[in-house]
């Protein structure tokens, strides 16, 4: 009740500090309502001081309660009313310089209804203060509010204990003898507790443990939460081993078909954390397609539900036990005496008390942290001994789960009333949901609950009170994403608990109990436009309406009845729906701070969108129809945050004029400079708040480019200038001193320089100011010589494109430097001698170089440099040091590194280096190369490429090692027959191609068989002259085989050729027209995939038999197509360069 009390006397304050900026001439004028105004500000007062009263005794009746209840609606009205007279009073103000008539006919009307509304307020607070006398408030003693807020930094991922659980966790994940379910490939292993006993944290312990690391070929992490939701899991699984994070709308089948071909016979680890289900059959699908895993694969579940092993399958739960009292201790004093802190200092009079306090905790991890939180840089011993008096209370609680939320419940009330309406809100999203901190801090500055002040921007206040509730663990990191964030379930629960009515989550059945007095409300129901229409009829006064789900709702009448009926609406998300365009009444929604739109297929924005001048924030993200923006954007003075995806600003042909007026923008991705107004280079000059990428274009036109005033801009990280392809407007000295004039504030890290035609680049790029740059780009700067890049000490990654006229790059130090890309400077004859830390060295075309400097490289890339023939050696000095903190220093060959080497089309490089230790090694069109490393120096040599070659002299100097995973032989010319194979016990696959003169794949020395005894993919494609495949078999190992585009081919060999491949799954035939029949003996008893094109004969064959020899093959595909040529892109098979299985890192 204390909370209530607060919140009141907060929103009172807030509302009287509005009323008194109202008594000001500019609005009494404008309105003319005076009288009126000292009304409400007289009673606002009145009321503050009976809730004063209340505020030292705050254990009140139940009528107190109602009269605080109704002092809050009222004021969060009157709030509203004013907020709307003071946006009516800016637009009024803007369109007296477009319409001197049409103002002063909506100034009378609209101060008609102002007068109105504003006595139906003052009627209604005369009426609530006359009724608090009829309240009688409870006795008791109240809890003051806590004086101190601020509290030192602590990561809330800390963990004390749990070292047994985890030792025993990863024993029976790795146990060859774990239960399997009925699946007969999985094992599910619950881990149960009661809520905030710390499940998760345990099986974060466990998934991020050495031993499983290496145990699993795959580890998945999801989070399931209430909603057993199918589909969402399988999306989770398919997304975590999608580097793209490509999050579109797939359906049941495809994502189960995604889901067998990531797991398909390989050992998986899967974490379905926080999972809720009571009914088998809801298990049974998702097992389904998990029992296609590999065997010893293994299911780790987290639930408070201890049915959960009956219903999945397992023997018996692990029953994660709470702390001892011991164990308690530990985590608390090391969330509160943090080294060097004040409560450290203290500790000698705190000890007792904390000692007491985790006591109190009944075991429960989550509480400890938060009490440690609460408590951490407070030296107040009366503090220590409230608490201790507080958990008492909750003491003689029965039920654990019963103490835990009082006990959180602390750590919310010592919250400040801002901090306090930013955790409230976050009961709008669903258990589980992944936050962005970016994005929630807009939400709050939207409803203006982060209080600001004049010297920080409000995205940094809100930035603190995040890390405020990060470190008071309201927040926790998210186990996939560590930038992202979660709410334990508890403190979701508590922030339903304390938020409610005024926020207030809408579910399916539950409509009719939306409170009335709700003002932030979530809709979660399958069919959302239903329910979202009754919620704006009955909620007129609503400030937010969210659909925080997943999946595509459909709108119809939706947004235009929001846009009639919620007029003091300030955030609407609208993503991921069927919504093509917007009414153009959405100017109604005049209080709107925040507006989403992504993921939606919304074709143009309305010019009315233009008057809403109270925007703050407009997401237009994966909207792949929107071509432009309205032509008065910049009448939204209000704009911060204009969210586009970068797609969007490459197609984007009309820019809209007079973007300076947008002061307060924090991001503008692409700024095309023009010659007419509203469209000068000087519309930069304002914008002092950009930050992430700003991309200039069109440079040719600018006049003044130092109106531009980028040194002031202290937040782009990333700034391009960019020429039009062909410019020649000036002379190139006025270029030189353009781009002079254009220098960026000294913390930009990133610079991107094209189609710049200048003689030479300025020169605060060489004489340190730009001493945080990390990145540049210099491309198609067609008439630089000589480039200087001196004193830039972070420099990590130049790249140098299309520099026709480079002749020479000054010899200069560069500390840093890691990844060097040269492509198309064809004049380009010397590099500097030493990189100390380049990492990665590409150079494409490069027709003048002759050698390429000496690194310790880790990845090469030489192309098209017909000239190179020198790639120098040398020892070069390094340091290790080891986990106690010893240094050694030695020296080793600069190859000595290298792990990846590609080299293409270079014809006067005679050798490599001799002390290279490759990893992987594509070699093609080097006529003057004649050695590969030898069997000492390919010990981690797993990946071979060769092609290209004009005989097959390179392949045979492939050396043996027991550590070649996959090798490529393509284009070699001259090749009859496969040579000598040296011993390569582990090659998994190889791939043969574009080989016109190879006969037969056997050789009188050795077999395929005796040579690669572990292979797993063979993959023949484009031999035109091989006829059959080896008499004396293929390997038995073999799971995956793929035969095109060989003509001549007219066997698979002897007549039990395929019947022996025991472990093949995959054939794949195509385009073969001379190839008549399978062997004598038939197929593969193991056959899961077959597809045959473009074999007539085969396919007849096929058909006549089929029933007999295909039946048990359950995916078969027999399609007689034309044979194309053998640039074909139709192959269905397993593609040369991609193996259809990961090699695990060593």
């Amino acid at each position: 009740m204390a909370d209530l009390v607060s919140i009141v006397s907060s929103i009172v304050t807030i509302v009287q500090e509005q009323v008194s900026s109202f008594l000001t001439e500019k609005y009494l004028e404008l309105y003319g309502v005076e009288q009126e105004i000292e009304n409400l500000e007289r009673l606002l007062r009145k009321i503050q001081a009976s809730v004063k009263d209340v505020e030292e005794n705050p254990l009140i009746s139940n009528s107190m309660r109602v009269w605080l209840e109704d002092v809050r609606a009222a004021a969060y009205d009157a709030q509203d009313l004013l907020n709307s007279w003071t946006t009516e009073c800016n637009l009024q103000l803007v369109e007296k310089q477009v319409n001197k008539l049409r103002p002063f006919i909506a100034h009378k009307l609209y101060n008609l209804r102002v007068s109105g509304e504003l006595k139906e307020i003052v009627a209604r607070l005369d009426k609530i203060s006359k009724e608090k006398n009829e309240c009688h408030p409870a006795r008791g003693v109240d809890v003051p509010e806590n004086p101190w807020r601020k509290t030192g930094s602590l990561l809330n991922n800390l963990v004390v204990g749990r070292e047994k659980e985890t030792q025993d966790m990863v024993k029976l994940l790795v146990s060859d003898t774990g239960e399997t379910s009925a699946g007969q490939n999985i094992a599910v292993i619950p881990i149960v507790g009661m809520g905030g006993v710390g499940k998760t944290t345990l099986a974060r312990l466990v998934y991020a443990d050495d031993r499983i690391s290496r145990y699993f070929k795959i580890k998945i992490w999801v989070p399931v939460g209430n909603n057993f939701d199918l589909n969402q899991i399988l999306k989770e699984i398919v997304l975590s081993q999608n580097n793209d994070r490509d999050d579109g709308f797939f359906s049941l089948n495809i994502l189960q078909t995604r889901v067998v071909d990531i797991l398909a016979g390989k050992k998986f680890l899967l974490v379905l954390d926080d999972i809720w289900i009571n009914d088998y059959q809801e298990w049974q699908e998702l097992e389904n397609v998990l029992s296609r895993g590999g065997k010893g694969s293994r299911v780790l579940v987290t639930s408070r539900l201890s049915t959960v092993s009956k219903v999945m399958g397992a023997k018996a739960p692990y029953d994660l036990p709470c702390f001892d009292d011991d164990e308690s201790w530990s985590l608390f004093e090391k969330v509160v005496f943090q080294e060097g802190s004040s409560t450290a200092d203290a500790r000698e009079e705190l000890e007792a008390y904390g000692k007491e306090i985790a006591r109190k905790c009944k075991g429960l991890p989550l509480a400890v942290k938060h009490i440690g939180g609460l408590l951490r840089g407070n030296v107040d011993v009366q503090e220590w001994s409230r608490i201790v008096k507080e958990l008492d209370e909750e003491s003689n609680s029965k039920s654990k789960s019963n103490t835990i939320l009082p006990v959180l419940r602390l750590s919310y009330d010592r919250l400040s009333y801002n901090l306090k309406r930013c955790f409230e809100y976050c009961s709008l999203f669903p258990k589980a949901y992944v936050f962005d901190k970016n994005d929630l801090i807009k939400l709050w500055m939207a409803e203006d609950f982060i209080e600001r002040n004049d010297i920080d921007r409000t995205e940094e206040i809100g930035s603190r009170d995040f890390d405020d509730l990060l470190n008071r663990f309201f927040f926790e990191c998210s186990s996939e994403d560590k930038t992202k964030f979660r709410m334990h379930d508890l403190i979701h629960d508590l922030a339903i608990s304390v938020s409610t009515p005024l926020c207030f989550q809408v579910k399916d059945k539950k409509l009719s109990r939306v409170p009335k007095e709700s003002r932030h409300v979530s809709v979660f129901c399958k069919d959302v436009e239903q329910p979202a229409l009754e919620i704006i009829k009955r909620l007129k006064n609503l400030r937010t309406l969210l659909f925080p789900v997943e999946h595509l709702k459909t709108f119809d009448q939706v947004p235009g009845k929001i846009s009639s009926s919620l007029r003091y609406l300030r955030v609407l998300a609208l993503s991921s729906s069927t919504i093509l365009a917007l009414p153009k009444s959405i100017e109604n929604l005049k209080e709107l701070r925040y507006l989403d739109l992504s993921k939606t297929d919304i074709r143009e924005l309305p010019e009315s969108i233009c008057k809403l001048i109270n925007l703050q924030t407009l997401k237009l993200l994966g909207c792949p129809w929107l071509f432009q923006l309205p032509s008065k954007l910049g009448a939204l003075v209000n704009l911060r945050h204009l969210e586009l995806d970068e797609m969007f600003w490459n197609k984007i042909s009309i820019f809209p004029p007079k973007m300076g007026q947008l002061t307060n923008l924090h991001n503008l991705h692409t700024f095309e400079v023009g010659r007419n107004p509203g469209h000068r280079i000087e519309e930069l000059k304002n914008l002092v708040y950009l930050t992430g990428t700003l991309r200039i274009t069109k440079l040719e036109n600018a006049v003044n480019p130092r109106e531009a005033n980028l040194k002031d801009k202290k937040m782009v990280q990333k700034l391009e200038y960019v020429w039009s392809n062909g410019s020649n407007v000036d002379k190139a000295g006025d270029r030189d001193a353009l781009l002079e004039d254009l220098q960026p504030h000294l913390n930009v890290k990133e610079l991107v320089i094209c189609h710049y035609r200048g003689n030479e680049f300025p020169t605060w790029m060489r004489n340190g100011l730009l001493s945080n740059l990390v990145s540049i780009s210099l491309s198609h700067c067609a008439r630089t010589k000589i480039l200087s890049l001196d004193k830039l000490p972070k420099l990590a990654k130049l790249h140098l494109m299309n520099m026709q006229e480079l002749e020479e790059w000054s010899e200069e130090r560069y500390p840093s430097l890691k990844r060097l890309k040269i492509i198309d400077c064809p004049k380009l004859r010397k590099l500097p001698c030493f990189f100390p830390k380049l990492d990665v060295l590409k150079i494409k075309r490069c027709e003048s170089l002759d050698a390429i400097p000496l690194a310790q490289l880790e990845v090469i890339t030489l192309v098209d440099n017909p000239v190179l023939h020198q790639w120098p050696e040398e020892d070069i000095p390094f340091r290790i040091q080891y986990e106690g903190g010893e240094e050694v220093s030695s020296t080793l060959a600069s190859s000595t590194f290298c792990r990846y080497v590609k080299i293409v089309n270079c014809p006067e490089l005679c050798k490599l280096p001799t002390e290279l230790y490759p990893q992987r090694l594509e070699i093609s069109g080097c006529r003057s190369l004649t050695d590969l490393p030898d069997e000492q120096h390919a010990v981690r040599l797993e990946h071979i490429a060769l092609y290209g070659c004009h005989d097959e002299t390179l392949l045979g100097m492939i050396p043996s090692t027991s550590s070649l995973f996959s090798l490529v032989i393509s284009n070699i010319s001259n090749m009859n027959s496969l040579p000598k194979w040296p011993r390569l016990p582990g090659l998994k696959a190889l791939y043969i191609r574009d080989c016109e003169d190879l006969e037969c794949l056997s050789n009188q020395e050795n077999t395929l068989s005796q040579s690669f005894t572990s292979l797993e993919l063979l993959s023949l494609r484009n031999c035109p002259k091989l006829e059959t495949l080896p008499a004396e078999g293929l390997p038995r190992t073999l799971g995956y085989l793929s035969i095109a585009l060989c003509a001549r081919l007219k066997s698979f060999g002897p007549k039990d050729a395929l019947k022996n491949l025991t472990s093949l799954h995959d054939l794949y035939v195509e385009d073969c027209p001379e190839l008549q029949a399978f062997p004598e003996d038939g197929l593969s008893p193991s056959l899961l995939h077959l597809c045959i094109q473009g074999c007539p004969l085969l396919t007849e064959q096929c058909q006549k038999d089929g029933d007999l020899m295909l039946k048990n093959i359950p995916d078969r595909e027999l399609a007689p197509t034309e044979i194309p040529n053998s640039s074909s892109s139709s192959w269905r098979g397993w593609g040369w360069g991609k193996l259809p299985f990961k090699r695990q890192k060593i």
